[in-house]
C-alpha cells in the first residue's frame, strides 16, 4: 500500500509572525543595501565630476598666464613708442582687468586682473640685499605702516633679524636663534630675504589677524625695489612722512589720477600742493618690474583660484612663483 502523504502541521500564529518579520527584515535590508551602493555610485560619479571640473579650471587659469605675459610684452613694447617711457600707472592698458569671460562655449569663466607690486611695500628693503644692513629709511616707512594699522612699530625689528643674514639682535625688540629655539616646535628664523609675504607669520609676534590687515599692502620681492608712487594706495603713501595724514594722501591719489607723475620731482611737487613733503625720495620711482596676476576660474560648481608673481621684460615675462586656491 502507498504510505499517506506527509502533512506540514499549521504554524501557530507566532511562528507565522516571526517568518513575515523576517522576510520584511531581508526586504528591508535589500533595500539598504541597494541605496547604499546607489548613492556610493552616485557620489563617486559626483567626485570625478568634480575631479574633471578643476582639471579644466586648472587649465584655464594656467593659460591666463600666457595672456598676462602677452599683456606685459605688449605694454613693454608700447612703452618704447611713448612719449614718456618707463611710467607705469594705472591706467596703462595691462592694469586693465578682464572680468566673466566665457571658456569652452560657456562652460565656465575666467575673470583675470593685474597689479603692480612695487605699489606695495617690500619687506625685503627692510635689509639691504646682498649686504644685509638694516635699511632705516624703510625701516621707518614700515613701522609707519604698523602703526597706521593698529599694530605694535617695534613688530619691525623682528623682521628685521628675520632678515639679516647674522644672529645677533639688531634691535632692542629684534629675536635670533635663541628667542625662536625656545618655542614649541622650535625653529630658527630664516636669515635670508623672505620669499613670500606669508613668512610673517613665522615671525614672533605677527599673529593671523596682523597678517591679514597688512596683507594687501606688503609683498616680498626678490631684489631691493623702488616704490611706484603711481600705483601705491593711500596707506602705502602714508609711510612716506611721520605726519602724512589721510586726507592729504587721499589729495594725493587724486592729482595723481590714472596717468600718474612722469618722475619723482613731479611727485614731489605734487606732495608740496597736498600738504605734505616726504622725508625723502630715497627708494622711490615711477616704474615697475614685478606684477601679480591674479586668475578666477568658474566651473560649475568648481573655482580655481591662481595667483602668479611676474617679472616683465627686459627679462621676459616669466613667472617667479604661483599660489594656488581651491573651492
Amino acid at each position: 500500500m502507498t504510505p499517506p502523504p506527509l502533512r506540514t502541521p499549521p504554524r501557530s500564529p507566532r511562528e507565522e509572525g516571526a517568518a513575515l518579520i523576517t522576510a520584511l527584515l531581508v526586504v528591508a535590508l535589500t533595500v539598504m543595501l541597494a541605496v547604499g551602493m546607489a548613492e556610493k555610485q552616485r557620489l563617486e560619479l559626483r567626485r570625478t565630476t568634480r575631479l574633471g571640473e578643476y582639471a579644466r579650471a586648472w587649465q584655464v587659469a594656467l593659460g591666463t598666464e600666457v595672456v598676462s605675459r602677452s599683456a606685459l610684452i605688449q605694454d613693454t613694447d608700447q612703452d618704447k613708442l611713448r612719449s614718456r617711457p618707463n611710467i607705469d600707472a594705472l591706467g596703462d592698458e595691462m592694469f586693465r582687468p578682464l572680468v566673466d569671460l566665457p571658456v569652452e562655449g560657456g562652460l565656465g569663466k575666467v575673470s583675470i586682473g593685474r597689479e603692480d607690486l612695487q605699489g606695495r611695500f617690500n619687506l625685503n628693503n627692510l635689509v639691504t640685499i646682498p649686504q644685509g644692513m638694516p635699511n632705516g629709511n624703510e625701516i621707518n616707512r614700515f613701522r609707519r605702516l604698523l602703526r597706521n594699522l593698529g599694530h605694535t612699530e617695534s613688530l619691525v625689528d623682528r623682521v628685521v633679524d628675520w632678515i639679516d643674514p647674522d644672529m645677533e639682535v639688531t634691535h632692542p625688540d629684534g629675536a635670533e636663534d635663541e628667542t625662536y629655539l625656545n618655542l614649541t616646535p622650535p625653529y630658527r628664523p630664516a636669515n635670508r630675504p623672505m620669499a613670500q609675504p606669508q613668512e610673517l607669520l613665522r615671525v614672533k609676534g605677527f599673529t593671523r589677524e596682523i597678517y591679514l590687515t597688512l596683507a594687501p599692502y606688503i609683498t616680498a620681492l626678490p631684489e631691493n625695489t623702488a616704490l611706484n608712487v603711481n600705483t601705491a594706495p593711500v596707506e602705502v603713501l602714508r609711510t612716506l612722512h611721520e605726519d602724512f595724514s589721510l586726507s592729504s594722501a587721499l589729495n594725493l591719489v587724486e592729482l595723481r589720477g590714472l596717468k600718474g607723475f612722469s618722475n619723482v620731482q613731479d611727485f614731489a611737487g605734487a606732495c608740496g600742493r597736498a600738504g605734505i613733503l616726504p622725508d625723502n625720495m630715497a627708494g622711490l620711482g615711477v616704474e615697475t618690474r614685478y606684477i601679480l596676476s591674479t586668475a578666477v576660474v568658474q566651473w560649475n560648481d568648481s573655482r580655481v583660484i591662481l595667483r602668479s608673481v611676474m617679472i616683465r621684460p627686459p627679462f621676459w615675462a616669466s613667472v617667479l612663483h604661483r599660489v594656488q586656491e581651491t573651492f
